[in-house]
């Protein structure tokens, strides 16, 4: 079982993605790292100053576990659309 919250979302969906784990348990997840900067700095230039590392939304579409996605709607940090 992998468990990943927030920006840990992104290993855990990596790792998911590249082996077969019984579950992947994701909580307060982001589609990616650029999206979350974008959402929280206001601006389109802000996303462009940050790499991204771990593409949650290539990755979890090779996950063939059982998944479980947690996010409460008034997150302020990640937006739940992220979910």
């Amino acid at each position: 079982m992998l468990c990943g919250r927030s920006i840990g979302s992104g290993p855990a969906c990596h790792l998911a993605s590249k082996f077969e784990p019984s579950s992947l348990i994701l909580i307060s997840p982001h589609t990616s790292i650029r999206g979350v900067v974008k959402d929280f700095f206001f601006g389109r230039v802000a996303q462009y100053m940050v790499a991204e590392r771990f593409k949650n939304l290539e990755a979890i579409a090779k996950v063939k576990c059982a998944t479980f996605i947690l996010h409460g709607q008034l997150d302020e940090t990640v937006n739940f659309s992220h979910s």
